[in-house]
């Protein structure tokens, strides 16, 4: 018997997938997963206001300063929704400045 013959045998159709093709099964899972987690931590607007109040004040600030920066983020902030992961723009004075929300964190770009 040669060796042609021998794996002609023992080859089933029906019982074989290519290892690439599980690889590609398994990266695809992976990647499925980490969308769903992107999609599921992406952090609302209210989230961003806070963030960039604390930015902008520092983490000590209370009173009508708070309130104030509240309402000028709120009124200069945008939002675009990517839906695994948002970026703000808020524009304070000539400044402009891009933030991206995922994981729930806040990644300041610009």
């Amino acid at each position: 018997m040669t060796n042609d013959e021998y794996y002609a045998e023992d080859y089933d159709e029906d019982e074989f997938e290519p290892v690439e093709f599980t690889k590609l099964k398994v990266f695809m899972a992976i990647l499925t997963l980490a969308l769903v987690v992107l999609a599921n931590t992406n952090p609302p607007r209210e989230y961003y206001i806070a963030y960039a109040k604390t930015q902008m004040l520092g983490t000590g600030a209370t009173g009508i300063g708070t309130l104030i920066a509240n309402s000028l983020i709120d009124s200069t902030t945008t939002e675009k929704n990517l839906y695994f992961g948002t970026l703000y723009t808020t524009h304070y004075g000539q400044r402009e400045v891009l933030t991206l929300g995922a994981f729930g964190k806040f990644i300041p770009l610009k």
